[in-house]
């Protein structure tokens, strides 16, 4: 048991990850297709709009909003308010640079004194930009129809991922990528 765990173990040595996500690297078209896509599913992942179909109005009698009161309630919203957190610091990671600071070219002064603040409020700051505006989000459009949600998932959202999956298959298989 000992030796399979020394083996998965050696398979994440990080120079090695590097040296594979260098060779695998993706091109500047595939990362702004997955920006275009990835706010959705994130709000489908946290139950935001319009994805929040449990808390709709006609569902407020029915489920984990009657089975449970006090604590256990409060305990499915800071389940999601986590999963919200965790959504956002994966999103700031990927998509904002997680901890690296903000760097404008040209603007050495402005650059120095950002290198001043410490990587880790750089992330907070960035995870708590995206939990904004997934709220504002929510905040500020309306709740669709179930028809409305179940058109925009499988008519939309679901051809145009298996299109973006299709164009990586072909850019990793025909080496498109630089």
């Amino acid at each position: 048991m000992s030796e399979l765990f020394e083996k998965s173990i050696r398979v994440l040595e990080l120079p090695r990850l590097l040296e594979m996500l260098e060779h695998h690297a993706v091109s500047a078209e595939a990362k702004a297709r997955a920006r275009r896509l990835t706010p959705s599913d994130d709000f489908g992942e946290v139950n935001r709009l319009p994805f929040d179909l449990p808390e709709a109005e006609s569902e407020l009698t029915a489920g984990y909003h009657t089975e449970y009161s006090g604590m256990h309630f409060g305990l499915f919203y800071v389940a999601e308010f986590v999963n919200l957190f965790i959504i956002a610091g994966v999103a700031a990671t990927i998509f904002l640079g997680g901890w690296m600071p903000l760097h404008i070219p040209g603007w050495e002064g402005f650059n120095a004194v950002m290198d001043w603040i410490p990587g880790f409020v750089w992330f907070f700051g960035k995870a708590f930009f995206v939990v904004w505006l997934l709220m504002w989000i929510k905040w500020t459009f309306p709740r669709l129809r179930v028809d409305q949600i179940l058109t925009l998932e499988w008519k939309y959202l679901v051809p145009i991922g298996l299109a973006n999956l299709l164009l990586m298959v072909i850019v990793v298989v025909f080496k498109l990528h630089f």
